[in-house]
């Protein structure tokens, strides 16, 4: 009779292997999902999802941002039409990290269409 215990041993031992041998140990680590934003109005982008934090850049007015996910932050008005809201979107930069942009000046819902919460 066969020793399940050996066998199941050298079968776990297998899957490792495999599983081991699949992703390269210098393996580049992976960007996150993101959903094109586009911008409604030119905005700053910010280090937290609040226009009190360090200002990083700008995204303008037409153009298109990857977006990772959407959060709440400080509460903007926008008066031409009127908009309000706390919801900012994080973006991932181009130069690398992220930034915040917020969502009352992106085209689509007040996500930006961004469909995952941070």
């Amino acid at each position: 009779m066969p020793n399940h215990h050996v066998i199941a041993g050298i079968l776990a031992a297998a899957a490792l292997a495999t599983v081991t041998s699949a992703v390269p140990a210098n393996a580049a680590p992976q960007r996150p999902d993101t959903t094109t934003v586009t911008m409604w109005h030119t905005a700053g982008v910010w280090s937290q999802p609040t226009n009190d934090s360090t200002n990083l850049s700008t995204a303008y007015a037409g153009s298109s941002y990857p977006g990772v996910c959407w959060t709440t932050g400080k509460t903007q008005t926008f008066y031409d039409p009127p908009v309000t809201t706390d919801h900012w979107v994080k973006l991932a930069l181009r130069a690398g990290g992220f930034g915040y942009v917020w969502g009352g000046a992106l085209h689509g819902n007040e996500n930006g269409n961004v469909p995952n919460h941070c």
